[in-house]
């Protein structure tokens, strides 16, 4: 195609009085192909049932969190009096704040 010094494309021109061709004409619709639609396949077996596994290592986590908060205090003043024989001397505050911190690492899985 030829170009201009200055780069640009130079398009073709018809001469004057000269009659243009219509362009030619558009293929019609076709109904006859299918959309191009994906089809999913079913999930194997072994990855529904890992699912499944997962989902349930999920609630007895939770149980065992929720189950260690609603008995805290009964463990908590289990704990006060094992904290005190590791390290005597200390006060009531510094005791019950390590007790918490042991029961909670211990639950939770610190």
């Amino acid at each position: 195609m030829p170009q201009h010094p200055d780069g640009d494309h130079q398009l073709p021109v018809a001469p004057a009085g000269a009659v243009t061709p219509p362009p030619p004409p558009r293929p019609g619709l076709s109904y006859t192909a299918p959309a191009p639609i994906e089809v999913i396949p079913e999930t194997p077996r072994s990855i529904s049932v890992a699912r499944g596994l997962w989902l349930l290592s999920l609630i007895a986590g939770s149980a065992v969190v929720v189950g260690s908060f609603l008995t805290r205090t009964s463990n908590l003043e289990r704990l006060r009096p094992v904290v005190d024989e590791m390290a005597p001397g200390g006060d009531a505050d510094a005791i019950s704040t390590s007790a918490g911190i042991v029961f909670w690492g211990r639950s939770v899985g610190i």
